[in-house]
């Protein structure tokens, strides 16, 4: 359906979307008398890890940012900062998303499946349990399946 409704970016390129949504972000941290610094924003814009501290300050900011924005202003406005978060993701490979572009999408994926997205370690650890599990389960399976034959049949 995407070929019925073509619509275009209202940015000329990601790296001015993404100085938007900076603007956006600076523009809250002040109304909440916490402004960035020069340090903070250069740590959203680039793909760093960030401390644990900072990635909690800035998920209740751009938690808040994403919770005080009406439901339907993508009617009103293309260039809210929802919108302008859509835009990007769709625009850039997730591999280069940096920090402002990441942390958001945490809270979106939380926000929908009620976990955080496990990467790593703990992504290897979980897959491992799953496929262990299905393991039991069919070995369950051909035991009782054994033992209901020996006591119906037995020979």
């Amino acid at each position: 359906m995407s070929w019925i409704f073509k619509i275009e970016s209202p940015f000329q390129d990601n790296q001015e979307a993404i100085s938007h949504l900076m603007n956006k972000v600076c523009t809250e941290a002040v109304w909440h008398s916490a402004p960035l610094t020069d340090e903070d924003k250069q740590l959203l814009t680039s793909r760093n890890e960030l401390s644990e501290d900072f990635r909690l300050k800035m998920r209740r900011l751009l938690g808040n940012l994403l919770l005080n924005e009406p439901p339907d202003e993508f009617e009103a406005d293309s260039r809210n900062f929802g919108n302008s978060l859509e835009w990007t993701w769709k625009s850039m490979p997730r591999t280069q998303w940096p920090n402002l572009l990441a942390v958001p999408y945490e809270l979106a994926y939380e926000t929908a499946h009620h976990h955080p997205e496990l990467h790593g370690r703990a992504f290897v650890v979980d897959q491992v349990k799953l496929w262990l599990s299905g393991v039991l389960v069919v070995l369950l399976m051909i035991v009782v399946v054994i033992a209901v034959s020996s006591i119906v049949d037995p020979r």
